[in-house]
């Protein structure tokens, strides 16, 4: 439904006017919803693809395929990052295995 492969409520389909608390809490804990990225592209839905990196999921976006969210490691720290073609556009430097939602 609604051109993903997460089935969202009718209401908040592509297109339909929603706020990102409702959508966040409609999602399944595996998937984030990325929005108010200074890169537009970055903005969106990213789901589990059923591939760890460094303890922690692979999310793909799910329009931009090429983007990822993943968990990386910078020399013995470890951060999340959402990045395209091994280019990191944003990231966060932080121990957890579990992306922040905020």
């Amino acid at each position: 439904p609604c051109g993903s492969t997460v089935a969202l409520p009718r209401n908040l389909c592509p297109g339909v006017m929603f706020e990102f608390d409702e959508l966040e809490a409609a999602l399944p804990p595996e998937a984030y919803v990325v929005h108010g990225a200074g890169s537009p592209e970055a903005n969106g839905l990213y789901v589990d693809i059923q591939i760890e990196a460094f303890g922690a999921p692979i999310f793909r976006h799910t329009v931009m395929s090429d983007l990822l969210l993943a968990r990386e490691r910078a020399g013995e720290r470890h951060g999340w990052l959402i990045g395209a073609n091994r280019r990191p556009l944003y990231g966060v430097r932080t121990e957890e295995t579990k992306c922040s939602k905020s």
